[in-house]
């Protein structure tokens, strides 16, 4: 799944000998599939099945992750909008009642939200905002994506595409900044609190930060 990022730049090079100029959006991209050959759609398991329609990794901080570096990658690669994921469902962001089974977000009595949540409501306040430059030197372990914020100030997104920790080190940074932790540590504050990254932010106080297996990292600086 993480490998076929790298797919994402030639796809939109397709596209683009076919459109020329004209805008073209991307809707309805998950990581599962909602016709394929994956077997037992209803996936009793809950397994990593490939092209299945119920897929664990959408609820999980893998698909944070993907969903973030492919955002990135559909945005370099030029089109106007993109659509990630569906509100609830086996494609969603919020957890609804499925008959499907989903372990840990079934014994919840109460509303959640998946850790995607979290990557598609900030990349919502990025939308019509201009875009900064942000290279990553292993795009294939760290995917990255930064963009204005309204008050002029930087907002870049970090994201861990493999299943170990990284250390990355970090761009310079103008005035004060402030880091926002997506991973295995705060998953379940997380799926409670649809402000998580607003409300459990901390400040930036070293050149390089370490990114745990799947995690996603939010650092906002500037005026």
């Amino acid at each position: 799944m993480m490998e076929n990022l790298e797919s994402i730049r030639y796809i939109g090079a397709t596209v683009r000998a076919f459109a020329g100029q004209m805008p073209h959006r991307l809707v309805a991209s998950a990581i599962g599939l909602e016709t394929g050959s994956g077997g037992d759609p209803t996936n009793p398991g809950s397994r990593r099945t490939p092209m299945g329609r119920m897929d664990p990794r959408q609820r999980s901080l893998f698909g944070a992750a993907w969903t973030l570096g492919a955002i990135g990658e559909w945005v370099r690669a030029g089109v106007a909008a993109v659509t990630p994921a569906a509100i609830a469902g086996e494609f969603g962001i919020a957890c609804g009642s499925l008959p499907y089974t989903q372990p840990w977000f079934d014994d919840l009595a109460r509303s959640a939200v998946f850790p995607v949540y979290h990557v598609i409501a900030g990349m919502a306040q990025g939308a019509g905002r201009a875009m900064i430059d942000s290279t990553s030197s292993d795009p294939g372990r760290i995917a990255s994506i930064a963009h204005r914020r309204p008050d002029g100030g930087m907002r870049l997104w970090l994201a861990n595409l493999r299943d170990g920790s990284h250390r990355v080190a970090l761009p310079r940074l103008a005035g004060d900044a402030r880091l926002a932790r997506l991973d295995h540590s705060g998953f379940e504050a997380a799926a409670l609190d649809p402000a998580f990254l607003d409300t459990h932010g901390e400040s930036l106080t070293t050149s390089e930060v370490e990114i745990g297996a799947y995690g996603v990292v939010r650092i906002e600086s500037g005026s």
